[in-house]
């Protein structure tokens, strides 16, 4: 018997968990496992409606902008998301907020009781389950114990395999798309979104964030037609006219485009809004604005309801509820001297943006602590940042993720001599701390940029939050 819920999660994580792997390939990924535990815990995904969210970036952040937009509309709507950056519980919860310990421990206990008794049977011998996929019938289970009645559930990798791809959704929504994951998923952004694509069903409606890369658009959208989905392509219907950064948020305005062909959903031409969100980046402008889009699109439709008998009456609630919305990890500032900013960017076009908000907000100088998991394209982003940046700070994102941090310090090197190597994530803090203090001149200290990875944001959020590991340094 466990007691608490970080005992539940722990056990559970310990089964074959390919996030903590790269020795896995695209046939490791399959659905006959999921299916066969959602059977015997009779299927509870049927009780929920859902909405489906895959996309290499801000789908974490759509997510909740979506499932917060639905509380506002008086739906109970659990939130499934990953990974988690300081709490597993950020992985399953009610739009955002935990749930009671007790409803992790005694579903999760359920899992864990009946385990034995699926592992003796001869069909499941050679096909233990996945750490994903125990968390994901977790999380259905959870929001069935709970009695909500919406959920947003959010692709671990890829879609067409994932282990959330067993529901029936009401929408699916993809967002942006980026090379990812390439041993997995493809080596072609054509390959990637055709993954990606594989959540989209029969007669769904299929939303699409803004796509860097045309081919990404492309493939959704022909999937969406051979599936028999309506396809709305976020910047096709809505446009942010301004955005603005400050410490306090990302303020965005928005005006609504006419579409040929599209009439009757509720879209209203030449119509304006704004929001003034807490969480920090251009990028969250967008997500906030594909949610708005998608839950006003269902609305006209008549596949939701606003609780308010109206879009107009209900869309100051659900605008305040998005604008308060918040994730760890994603912009996050820690305030003080020096302001220090958590963000998980972990591709090369997110640290673009990533940087672009950073130098918004706080200037032209700062000090960067970077780490990056194995398979990512460290290289690309080592370029942009030693760009921006000649002090950086390279260091070990956990081991929750296989990494080579000495590999990426070398990447590093080769666009710059003057970055430093920190193996203790506690001992890089301390060095960008007091490289801050150093480089300030007259002035402040810099602010500093903790990037790369949500692990390596991981490690320094902890630090900052329990003010527990001394520094031990590893200087290079």
């Amino acid at each position: 018997m466990y007691d608490n819920a970080d005992e539940i999660f722990e056990y559970l994580s310990s089964f074959i968990n390919f996030e903590r792997t790269r020795k896995q390939t695209i046939r490791e990924y399959r659905l006959d496992r999921m299916r066969a535990l959602l059977e015997y815990f009779d299927n509870p995904q049927r009780d929920l409606r859902c909405i489906h969210v895959a996309g290499s970036k801000g789908k974490g952040s759509t997510s909740l902008y979506l499932a917060r937009g639905l509380s506002a509309c008086g739906y109970r709507t659990g939130l499934y998301a990953s990974p988690h950056v300081s709490n597993f519980r950020e992985r399953i919860s009610l739009a955002g907020e935990f749930f009671p310990d007790e409803l992790y421990i005694r579903e999760g206990q359920r899992i864990i009781t009946e385990l034995k008794e699926l592992q003796s049977r001869p069909e499941w011998q050679d096909a233990e389950p996945t750490a994903f996929e125990l968390f994901t019938l977790l999380g259905f289970l959870v929001f069935r114990a709970d009695g909500s009645t919406m959920a947003v559930i959010e692709t671990g990798i890829g879609g067409r395999l994932d282990a959330t791809n067993v529901i029936d959704p009401l929408a699916v929504v993809i967002t942006s798309i980026e090379l990812e994951h390439t041993d997995i998923l493809g080596t072609s952004i054509g390959e990637v979104a055709s993954e990606k694509a594989g959540i989209i069903k029969p007669g769904v409606p299929v939303f699409s964030g803004s796509q860097n890369f045309p081919a990404a658009r492309s493939v959704l959208q022909d999937r969406a037609a051979d599936r028999g989905g309506e396809f709305f392509y976020a910047p096709d219907f809505i446009t942010c006219t301004e955005k603005h950064q400050d410490r306090r948020g990302t303020s965005a305005s928005y005006v609504w485009n006419t579409v040929p062909g599209k009439k009757g959903t509720a879209i209203d031409s030449g119509c304006t809004f704004t929001l003034r969100l807490a969480m920090h980046g251009t990028v969250q402008a967008e997500n906030a604005g594909l949610a708005v889009l998608v839950l006003k699109t269902l609305n006209g439709k008549g596949m939701i309801e606003t609780g308010y008998g109206s879009w107009q009456k209900a869309f100051p609630k659900i605008s305040e509820a998005v604008e308060k919305a918040r994730l760890p990890g994603r912009m996050e500032i820690f305030g003080g001297t020096p302001a220090i900013a958590l963000d998980g960017a972990h591709t090369p076009v997110s640290v673009s943006r990533t940087v672009d908000t950073f130098r918004q907000i706080f200037g032209e100088e700062c000090v960067c602590i970077f780490g990056s998991v194995e398979g990512k394209d460290a290289a690309a982003m080592a370029e942009i940042l030693t760009s921006y940046t000649k002090r950086i700070i390279i260091s070990t994102p956990g081991s929750f993720k296989p990494s080579n941090p000495h590999e990426v310090f070398a990447l590093f090197r080769r666009f710059t001599d003057e970055v430093r190597f920190e193996a203790d994530p506690a001992a890089a803090l301390h060095a960008a701390l007091t490289t801050a203090g150093d480089e300030a001149s007259s002035g402040p200290p810099l602010p500093i940029l903790v990037t790369g990875s949500f692990y390596m944001v991981a490690e320094i959020r902890r630090l900052l939050t329990d003010r527990t590991a001394p520094p031990k340094s590893e200087v290079t």
